[in-house]
């Protein structure tokens, strides 16, 4: 399969190469899924210029939309997700094909494109923790999501602890009812 995979630490011209690498295989409680699109994010440049220590060579790339050719009850349907060790401790998203935890699979809204959708999971995860987890929202709080991107891929019955969203993006752009 076509990969990229970081091979030494620095800068993307050093450290990245484009390559074939055998599909992975999927282990128990895993399965195989067809990336569409992938993210590059924050995490994936410090991880390519090594400051995480991420063991060497290995296919970068966290975020990602596709569809699971094998095995699990998703086979067929498009996905998109994140994971916490994809592109560390584990083969990456950069790649045509990535094996992962079911667990860590979502359907793709069906609004969203492959791209967006695999644009939206490590804001998207950031995002909510930092609305549930660190400001601790309550239910009938109100809550200003200025751009609204990671917002408005999330079903509205997710809304943070009951908190009801108001957005500053342009209509039609940000969150819908």
């Amino acid at each position: 399969m076509e990969a990229i995979v970081l091979k030494a630490a620095g800068s993307p011209d050093q450290a990245l190469v484009h390559r074939d690498e055998p599909i992975p295989v999927p282990g128990a409680g895993e399965v195989l899924v067809e990336v569409h699109a992938a993210a590059v994010n924050p995490l994936d440049v410090v991880n390519a210029a090594g400051w995480l220590g991420t063991p060497l060579p290995t296919i970068p790339g966290v975020d990602f939309a596709g569809v699971v050719v094998s095995g699990g009850a998703r086979e067929g349907r498009e996905v998109w997700g994140s994971g916490p060790d994809l592109g560390m401790k584990r083969a990456g998203t950069h790649a045509r094909f990535v094996a992962l935890p079911e667990s860590w699979l979502s359907d793709k809204p069906a609004n969203l494109t492959m791209a967006e959708a695999a644009a939206i999971g490590r804001s998207h995860l950031t995002a909510f923790e930092t609305v549930v987890n660190l400001m601790e929202v309550k239910s009938g709080e109100t809550l200003l999501i200025t751009g609204g991107s990671a917002w408005s891929a999330a079903p509205r019955p997710r809304s943070p602890a009951g908190a009801a969203p108001s957005r500053s993006s342009p209509p039609g752009t940000g969150p819908t009812a």
